[in-house]
């Protein structure tokens, strides 16, 4: 008879704050393959600030995924959503009819795409994740908290701007798209563990 061994893996809690389902969807599954083996993984995930606030008030995490610009409160998100879908909608109306460019309902569906995309746009706070991890940085509970921005913004000041919210080494700053290596890197450099 053989005995079966437990091995107790520490956990690993990590809150992503992503907009883009698509995004999540692959780095949590990316994550967790990877980092299955070492951690007991839970990853949370959120598409505003207001839904991030409310997963760190209920939970402690070992580690925050954070993109940079996001939707303040999921009522924007959940409007940014519908949004996407009449977009899609238009843009088949659009490709099915582009012989028809000049008539009056094709130039009807174009406007209402770029009215959409434009509403959409102004849902999305530039610096709506900077502000959450500033917060963060205020609270006992949340001020040491590892972050990693994972985000499409890649100019030096804002960048500079995210890694001084500090404690120094604590912010690590990735620009999308990048290699999962660089991503796992990363966040093993923030958690202290070989990756």
């Amino acid at each position: 008879m053989t005995e079966e061994i437990s091995i107790i893996r520490p956990c690993l809690n990590i809150l992503l704050v992503e907009d883009d389902s698509i995004i999540c969807d692959r780095l949590k599954e990316q994550l967790t393959s990877f980092f299955e083996e070492k951690f007991q993984i839970t990853i949370e995930q959120s598409h505003s600030s207001e839904g991030a606030e409310k997963l760190i008030a209920e939970k402690v995490f070992s580690l925050a995924i954070v993109d940079v610009m996001h939707p303040s409160t999921d009522d924007q998100w959940n409007t940014i959503q519908e949004n996407e879908k009449n977009i899609d909608a238009c843009v088949a109306f659009m490709m099915r009819n582009k012989k028809h460019k000049t008539s009056d309902e094709y130039k009807m569906k174009s406007e209402e795409r770029r009215t959409l995309l434009s509403d959409s746009s102004k849902l999305t706070d530039p610096e709506a994740g900077l502000s959450l991890v500033r917060k963060w940085r205020k609270s006992d509970r949340t001020k040491d908290l590892p972050v990693l921005f994972f985000t499409a913004v890649g100019d030096e000041e804002s960048i500079n701007n995210g890694i001084m919210i500090g404690p120094d080494g604590r912010i690590a700053w990735l620009v999308k798209p990048s290699p999962l290596d660089d991503i796992i890197n990363s966040i093993s450099g923030l958690l202290g563990v070989e990756s």
